[in-house]
């Protein structure tokens, strides 16, 4: 075992003693199986790029792989750490070195439908980064619907599938909505799952905060069981921009929004709270406290208009509450 562990991986790549190999040391744990990638990868760096590009492609076209467990770590750029398999590991090396040979073989994988979570989601990180999503081949699109609604993998998600919601953010479209509020709201479905679909709309907020609203207001269905939910994305509304906020005033006049539903608003608005991670594609913004601070006294001259009008009488309690409390945290802030 020791010795299958520790052979030399060969300039020719033969793949049959690599699998051998990394069959073996999965055994020993996933440091071991880490440092084994590694040692791959430096063996791959040695070689010319279009014999580097030739042994990876023969691997893939071999059909064979190596499970190495459930891991898959987000590192820093939005590339892995640990991989669920060893053609995972092969992918997510490749994007590193040869962006353009790692989008054609995405393509590839994406056509062939591979079983493996991660495959999906390293395939579509490569076809969605760097574009936009008006400029994303229908069957790009086509295969993120999938990717959101395979009832088998919300059931018993890995967290290979998880982390994919985050190439969903990263295009920025609202017409993805339906297939996140279909998720969040299964019963069928995990609770990392239900999880994953609020994040990623939470996040798309952050992204496309115009569109996500309009797309919400258009569509009272989305959400509609989960109002607190609905509520959040709508706090996290900038009352300075002239689009949210005409949104944001939309939202207050629907009639489907119940008094439960004002006040989780009210507890939320305006929303600044942020979850901090590696991902795949996206990164997080980060608020200045003067921003927020401008932000806060934008909300209380806007809530201000808002209790002198009398068709927004329904929400009269809740924005007085809003007020005082933002009121207090201006002057804890000393401002």
């Amino acid at each position: 075992e020791t010795q299958a562990a520790s052979k030399p991986i060969e300039a020719k790549f033969d793949w049959d003693p690599i699998i051998e190999a990394a069959r073996v040391v999965v055994a020993k744990g996933p440091d071991a199986t880490r440092a084994f990638v590694l040692q791959l990868f430096a063996k791959l760096d040695g070689l010319t790029p279009d014999a580097r590009l030739a042994a990876v492609t023969s691997f893939f076209d071999s059909g064979k792989d190596v499970r190495f467990g459930d891991r898959f770590t987000v590192g820093a750029g939005g590339y892995l750490t640990d991989w669920p398999t060893l053609r995972v590991a092969l992918l997510d090396y490749l994007s590193q070195r040869d962006g353009t040979a790692a989008r054609a073989l995405a393509g590839l994988l994406l056509q062939s439908r591979p079983d493996e979570a991660g495959e999906w989601t390293l395939a579509l990180r490569e076809l969605v980064r760097g574009q936009r999503f008006e400029d994303l081949p229908p069957v790009v699109v086509d295969r993120i619907h999938e990717f959101l609604n395979d009832d088998s993998w919300a059931k018993n998600p890995t967290r290979s599938w998880l982390e994919g919601f985050d190439v969903v953010v990263a295009t920025g479209s609202p017409s993805f909505l339906p297939d996140l509020s279909n998720t969040a709201e299964a019963a069928s479905g995990s609770k990392a799952a239900q999880f994953a679909a609020f994040l990623a709309s939470d996040r798309m907020m952050l992204v496309s905060p115009v569109a996500v609203m309009a797309q919400l207001n258009a569509n009272p269905s989305l959400f509609a069981s989960q109002p607190n939910v609905r509520a959040g994305l709508f706090a996290r509304a900038d009352v300075r921009d002239a689009s949210q906020l005409g949104l944001l005033e939309a939202y207050f006049q629907r009639s489907d929004v119940t008094p439960a539903e004002r006040e989780s608003f009210a507890g939320l608005f305006p929303l600044y709270d942020l979850a901090v991670s590696q991902n795949l594609l996206t990164h997080v913004p980060s608020r200045s406290m003067v921003d927020m601070i401008a932000h806060d006294r934008a909300t209380v001259r806007a809530i201000d208009r808002w209790l002198a009008q009398p068709d927004l009488q329904q929400w009269q309690t809740e924005m007085r509450g809003v007020r005082s409390r933002i009121e207090q945290q201006l002057a804890e802030a000393g401002r």
